[in-house]
């Protein structure tokens, strides 16, 4: 069984590392789940996995600049969960 959950990159925390290299800026970003109305639609995608407030999110730390392209503030994404084999 797989499940889909969509998230919203809500904001990101900089944290400079002693690296090989010298100084590096890596990122910590922050998702929060997207549920209820958006837009005067609800987020079907999302609603089955919970009953209630929601109080949980997502955070990737560690993020090197070249993998900040991926990303922008504002917007979806998904995350598939599937069992690992």
């Amino acid at each position: 069984m797989a499940i889909q959950i969509q998230f919203r990159l809500d904001h990101y925390a900089s944290e400079l590392r002693n690296t090989a290299v010298g100084l590096v800026e890596h990122r910590t970003l922050h998702f929060t789940p997207v549920c209820g109305h958006t837009l005067g639609t609800i987020q079907e995608l999302n609603q089955p996995l919970w009953d209630g407030e929601v109080s949980w999110g997502l955070q990737i730390r560690g993020l090197t600049p070249d993998s900040w392209k991926l990303f922008e503030l504002g917007k979806t994404y998904h995350l598939d969960l599937t069992p690992a084999t």
